[in-house]
């Protein structure tokens, strides 16, 4: 949330110019809470194959609720490792 949603579009921004055929992964595990500023950082990472880990009851809901939102976007650009849930 806040200021960590900045910082997190800064990270992924200077990975995809250093490594752009590289696969990303954003591992979740110690987050506890994602505002809707974070949940729509994470939706636009996704829909651009940045795969996401999660842990927890609370954390993997709102991965489903990105996988679902990325959804249209990844079955038509023929992401690798996309599959329906």
């Amino acid at each position: 949330m806040g200021p960590w949603v900045r910082e997190l579009e800064r990270y992924w921004q200077r990975a995809l110019g250093a490594e752009s055929h590289r696969s990303i992964l954003v591992k979740l595990a110690n987050v506890s809470f994602v505002d809707s500023d974070g949940i729509e950082l994470l939706t636009r990472m996704r829909k651009r194959g940045v795969k996401l880990a999660s842990t927890g009851i609370m954390m993997n809901a709102i991965v489903e609720q990105i996988e679902r939102r990325a959804a249209p976007d990844l079955r038509n650009s023929g992401i690798a490792g996309w599959r329906p849930k």
